[in-house]
């Protein structure tokens, strides 16, 4: 009886692991079949959010109704020492506000990460605005037009331009009326270089409440100190580098 007992107990236990065998064995089966059918199922191209492709499309819109720029550089003459040559920016700088169009990214199937593969969102626009401050509580308001500059030329590893206007109690202009301003020395204040300003500005809209300005600047550059230094302590510049030259700024603010 000893043995017919362990005989039983023995042949439960081969059966047991032949039976969990054949189990791990279909488990396994199951799963082979089951990622063969992901890898061959397609992904609809209506679905699809990172096409190979990206479709044509206009993804950034200027929006010149919230912001816009524009800056006529004349005279200018800068060297580049990265290329060992001379190079100008004598011409029309214009900026807008812009926006991506999320609408037509989503006809498109594309997201955010598609775009920046593609390159399409390294569309870069210096934040230009016109900001109102209070200085002081129940003081006059301020007005600062800031202007930086774009991406910077290839090889003259300097930054382009940043161009500063403080106005104080803007509310004491109208359309019309002419504001001069000059920056001396002004670590805010550069274009290619240390230069001083001396700007005029004409303006066509001043609505304060609405924050809305607009008009044209005319600006002329000189010798970084040649309108507060002696001259002894004006900046000089290398042989054949504009030392004077002029701009023009047709600007239009819309902050409400």
């Amino acid at each position: 009886m000893r043995v017919g007992v362990e005989s039983i107990y023995n042949f439960n236990i081969f059966t047991k692991i032949i039976i969990m065998r054949y189990l791990y064995s279909f488990l396994f089966i199951l799963v082979l079949i089951l990622l063969n059918a992901c890898e061959e199922d397609e992904i609809p191209a209506s679905i699809q959010t990172n096409p190979t492709t990206t479709p044509a499309g206009d993804y950034i819109v200027d929006d010149c109704n919230t912001w816009s720029v524009g800056i006529t550089f004349s005279g200018t003459n800068f060297w580049s020492e990265e290329n060992g040559a001379y190079f100008n920016i004598d011409s029309l700088h214009h900026y807008c506000e812009y926006y991506v169009d999320t609408v037509l990214m989503a006809a498109n199937g594309l997201t955010v990460i598609d775009l920046l593969e593609e390159g399409i969102l390294d569309y870069e626009v210096p934040y230009m605005r016109a900001e109102i401050s209070y200085p002081d509580p129940g003081a006059p308001a301020n007005l600062e037009l800031t202007f930086p500059g774009s991406t910077g030329i290839s090889g003259t590893a300097i930054d382009p331009f940043q161009l500063e206007v403080p106005i104080e109690d803007i509310n004491s202009y109208a359309p019309g009326d002419v504001f001069t301003y000059t920056s001396c020395d002004n670590y805010n204040h550069w274009v290619y270089g240390n230069y001083d300003a001396e700007y005029t500005i004409n303006f066509t809209t001043v609505d304060v409440v609405n924050e809305q300005f607009g008009g044209t600047i005319n600006i002329d550059f000189s010798p970084g100190g040649s309108t507060c230094q002696d001259l002894q302590w004006w900046t000089t510049y290398p042989v054949g580098v504009s030392e004077y030259f002029t701009a023009t700024i047709d600007f239009w603010f819309d902050n409400d």
